[in-house]
């Protein structure tokens, strides 16, 4: 590696800016009873004009009208159990990806 002279020793430190609109929600149901194989839980997230940017050359990652992104993991009751469950997106185009 070859050394380049008045270049920075440091990384500049990125941040990920996400910016929705207000008739976004999250979801979370957990139920309050317990089978013998676990509980289902189900997360929801709708993010409404959803535009996410990043501070490394202030680039748009991602812009869409509508994101909508659902989640059914399966909580299991002993670690040595397999993790079952399902994730599910969609969304409008996403630009830059």
């Amino acid at each position: 590696m070859s050394d380049v002279p008045h270049r920075p020793r440091k990384r500049e430190a990125v941040a990920i800016n996400v910016v929705v609109g207000d008739r976004s929600s999250i979801n979370y149901v957990m139920p309050m009873v317990v089978g013998p194989s676990g509980f289902e839980s189900t997360l929801e997230v709708h993010l409404d004009t959803v535009a996410i940017r990043s501070s490394l050359n202030d680039i748009r990652l991602v812009s869409a009208e509508s994101c909508r992104v659902l989640s059914s993991p399966h909580s299991v009751l002993q670690s040595s159990d397999t993790f079952l469950g399902s994730l599910r997106t969609s969304g409008s185009s996403c630009l830059g990806c």
